[in-house]
This record gives structure tokens, C-alpha cells and sequence, in this order.
């Protein structure tokens, strides 16, 4: 872990300014920060992360849906950098409802940055 890409070094940020949405890409690092910083964005209401990048963790996609919700968790890519068909597949196979999918595939960005759905 690079000394700046600590994911808690963002926790003073969350607390202070309330109103700001963050994002913790690639759920804030690797190994044991994956699953630490799902108890630092259970802390926060304002807190988000994506599994975006090289995360490949087996089953951490469950473990925050179970840990802090499906609302909380945003669909990534790192496209072009990392093969979009990884990531999909990642989702489609977890564990977990159609209902948390359908959350991270797209709805809690919706909700996040109050885009409207155009039902047409």
C-alpha cells in the first residue's frame, strides 16, 4: 500500500463534510484493506466504494453486501485497463439478489448522482 493511498486517510474528510459523496475506487486497496474499509464505509452514510481495478478477491462482493448493504457499492471496470467480461461476470455469479445486482449494476448511480431514468 503506497503511504498516500491509504483509504482511511479519508475518514476526517467523510466526518467533516458531510454532504460530500466519496468514492473509494477499487474498494479503497488490497488484501486486508478490502475488507477494513468495508467497516469504514459502513461508518459513513456519505461513503461509497467500486470493485473496480485489480480487486479479485474471491466472494468480496457478497461480503459488503452482507457487511454494508448493496446501496453502498458501485459498479467498475478500470476499462481499459482490465477486460470488462471479468467484472460482469463477477457480479452476474455472486450470491447475491437481483435486487443488490440490479443496485450495483447501475441504480445506486442513479440515486448518487440524481440521474433521472428515462422509462421511454
Amino acid at each position: 500500500m503506497h503511504r498516500f493511498s491509504n483509504p482511511f486517510l479519508f475518514e476526517d474528510i467523510v466526518k467533516k463534510y458531510k454532504k460530500l459523496k466519496l468514492i473509494l475506487g477499487h474498494a479503497g486497496g488490497k488484501g486486508d484493506y478490502l475488507y477494513k474499509v468495508a467497516d469504514l464505509v459502513k461508518k459513513y452514510e456519505n461513503l461509497y466504494v467500486d470493485f473496480a481495478g485489480d480487486t479479485f478477491e474471491p466472494g468480496i462482493i457478497e461480503y459488503y453486501v452482507e457487511k454494508v448493504g448493496s446501496e453502498k457499492i458501485l459498479f467498475g471496470t478500470d476499462c481499459p485497463f482490465n477486460d470488462i467480461r471479468f467484472h460482469l461476470i463477477r457480479l452476474l455469479n455472486a450470491k447475491i439478489s437481483e435486487h443488490d445486482r440490479n443496485n450495483i449494476f447501475g441504480m445506486n448511480t442513479l440515486r448518487l448522482f440524481k440521474i433521472e431514468r428515462n422509462n421511454k
